[in-house]
């Protein structure tokens, strides 16, 4: 992004429609986070519950996506100086890197002939890093809540501003 285009955008990124859509991405997520908490008490195989894995991975990819462009867009600068988009940043590479690790973790213990001394310690770890990601999951979604509002009460300012001007 640089000149008009970085401009251009930072205003689809911060677009009422986009920011709705992000809204609607972080409820769907929390409700997929429940689902999930729910299903692995339940779950008696590896590949049970996959496709709960690969919905939350692709709305973590598309708002890690979003958190991406919005720092290229806006430029360092400015983006670290709000104390809400670092953390949004930092909560949702963690969450992303989480939701791997224990897709990983749980993918080995399938694999690995269960009985033996190092599978039950993947199921172990396995067991101790999920509620990690959940956690994460949940700040996630905390802030991306909060920083929603925020651009959703900057644009409902800026058009009452240009409303203002019209007349």
């Amino acid at each position: 992004c640089c000149g008009p285009a970085r401009s251009a955008v930072l205003r689809v990124i911060e677009s009422p429609p986009l920011q709705c859509t992000v809204l609607t991405l972080v409820c769907f997520d929390v409700a997929l986070t429940i689902a999930q908490l729910v299903a692995d008490s339940g779950a008696t195989t590896f590949g049970e519950h996959l496709w709960m894995f690969y919905t939350t991975m692709v709305i973590v990819s598309l708002l890690l996506l979003e958190v991406l462009l919005r720092l290229a867009c806006q430029g360092p600068a400015r983006f670290f100086h709000h104390w809400s988009n670092v953390l949004d940043l930092v909560v949702t590479i963690l969450s992303f890197a989480l939701e791997l690790v224990v897709y990983e973790l749980a993918r080995q213990h399938a694999v690995t002939a269960t009985g033996t001394e190092s599978a039950a310690g993947n199921l172990a770890f396995v067991r101790a890093v999920r509620p990690l990601a959940r956690i994460a999951r949940i700040c996630r979604v905390c802030m991306r809540g909060y920083n929603t509002r925020r651009n959703l009460r900057a644009m409902a300012r800026r058009m009452v501003s240009q409303n203002q001007r019209r007349i």
